[in-house]
């Protein structure tokens, strides 16, 4: 269960430093299998059918249709260059994982 908390988190960092707008999708994505996936297993160590049906939702929804429906967003725009950063890539990923280390302190 934890590797797919750690999964989420990694990803949300890929997102961070992402220069392009396919990669921030495809980060995007696995993000949300990364989620799927915990509640997925969650579901099946509760035996609850509720979240079967969120899992599924998860999949269908974050994993499936939200991507392709981006992904056709950035072809129709012909948007291939890179996306703009306000920061660098270091000291963004720096400032997100210094921001995770403190919401793990003062939990």
């Amino acid at each position: 269960m934890y590797i797919f908390l750690m999964g989420i988190i990694i990803m949300s960092y890929s997102m961070v430093v992402a220069k392009r707008m396919r990669s921030l999708i495809a980060s995007f994505r696995m993000q949300s299998l990364f989620l799927f996936l915990a509640t997925f297993f969650m579901a099946m160590k509760e035996s609850n059918v509720e979240l079967y049906i969120v899992a599924g939702l998860l999949l269908l929804l974050k994993v499936i249709l939200i991507p392709k429906f981006l992904s056709d967003i950035v072809k129709k725009v012909k948007m291939e260059e890179g996306i703009g950063l306000f920061l660098n890539p270091l000291i963004s990923l720096l400032t997100a994982v210094f921001l995770t280390y403190i919401s793990y302190v003062f939990r």
